[in-house]
């Protein structure tokens, strides 16, 4: 189950049943203190963050399971190639 929580004591409650929380509203410092924390509490626990930009994925990625982020909707266009190789 995936919940969004509105704030740090929603965050903390919802770590217990969650299976993966989105935690858009924090900086990679606050990420940095809490993340520890909520997966003290559930170690099965996963973490993600959305509204990342490209320049900023370094960032949020020590602290975080999962990075949503629409740079690809934005970014140049790539002419690619993939050859698929029976094994």
């Amino acid at each position: 189950m995936e919940i969004e929580p509105r704030n740090e004591e929603e965050a903390f409650k919802y770590a217990k049943i969650a299976d993966l929380l989105l935690l858009d509203h924090y900086s990679p410092e606050g990420l940095k203190k809490i993340v520890p924390s909520l997966k003290e509490i559930n170690p099965y626990l996963e973490i993600a963050v959305g509204g990342i930009k490209a320049k900023d994925v370094a960032a949020y990625a020590p602290h975080v399971d999962v990075i949503v982020t629409t740079a690809p909707y934005y970014a140049m266009p790539l002419d690619m190639t993939t050859k698929i190789s029976k094994i």
